[in-house]
């Protein structure tokens, strides 16, 4: 599998586009058309596994298929496009005491 950030921007700016409401099918069936389905797939787990969306797996059998209208942005999607540090940033930051020494 290959990185592709083009298609990892397309998946995560329809899934904050669109949020709270779901990614429809057809946007879904359309990467795959463009890219081929384990193309699409790896790049999903890939931003599932940083954190960045829910993905939802339903495992059968033998196989696994992707129950795309289920699938979720997270926070820290919304942060990583607005590129600005976003509210974990604002949270996170505390206050320095001067060393009185």
């Amino acid at each position: 599998m290959q990185l592709d950030r083009t298609l990892q921007y397309q998946i995560l700016t329809e899934l904050t586009d669109c949020f709270p409401n779901p990614s429809s099918q057809e946007f879904f069936d359309q990467l795959v058309t463009q890219y081929s389905l384990d193309h699409v797939l790896g790049n999903l787990i890939y931003l599932d596994g940083h954190g960045l969306i829910r993905l939802k797996i339903d495992q059968g059998f033998n196989y696994k298929e992707i129950l795309w209208t289920l699938t979720e942005p997270t926070v820290k999607a919304f942060d990583f496009l607005a590129d600005d540090g976003g509210l974990a940033a604002i949270l996170q930051t505390g206050t320095e005491k001067p060393d009185n020494k």
